[in-house]
């Protein structure tokens, strides 16, 4: 993007003025600061030094805000949900289909990650260490890594050697 940041649905966001759809690599760059602010996709992403992508709803909640990536990375060397100026703890999640490696060196702390809806044969793998902050098992919160929304089946989750995935109850 390049622009400054702001919500991702806004067209002022993105160089070229147009948000991005699930056939765009997005970059987000320099001190950016993107909000997601409602569920949105992408072919594959990139958020670099110190930009951030994070969506400004606290946890617990029902339902995240989604980034979908329809590629086959996530690149994170910036941050990826975390805190912000006024949520302590981040509701970003990701949602993937086909086979999605997630790295980088930053700070990635979404709070839910799992398949498209429907997703067949699908895989998601940590190639970076991240944390996955949630808010309980029942009511608003619930669990942080899934193997299905939907039909789903066949998904696998991989965590590289050497790479830690920290599961965070909140």
């Amino acid at each position: 993007n390049g622009t400054g940041g702001g919500n991702w649905s806004a067209t002022t966001t993105w160089s070229g003025a147009v948000v991005p759809t699930q056939n765009d690599s997005v970059i987000i760059t320099g001190s950016d600061k993107v909000v997601l602010d409602a569920t949105f996709s992408c072919y594959s992403i990139n958020i670099t030094g110190s930009a951030k992508l994070y969506t400004n709803i606290p946890l617990p909640v029902t339902i995240p805000a989604y980034l979908r990536v329809y590629g086959s990375a996530i690149q994170v060397d910036g941050t990826l949900g975390d805190k912000t100026e006024t949520v302590a703890n981040d509701a970003i999640g990701i949602e993937f289909t086909g086979h999605v490696t997630l790295i980088g060196t930053g700070t990635i702390k979404p709070a839910r990650i799992r398949p498209v809806s429907n997703t067949q044969n699908s895989s998601f793998t940590f190639d970076a260490d991240a944390t996955l902050n949630y808010a309980g098992s029942s009511g608003t919160g619930g669990a942080a890594l899934l193997t299905e929304n939907g039909t789903s089946n066949n998904i696998t989750i991989n965590v590289n050697p050497g790479k830690i995935l920290s599961l965070v109850d909140l």
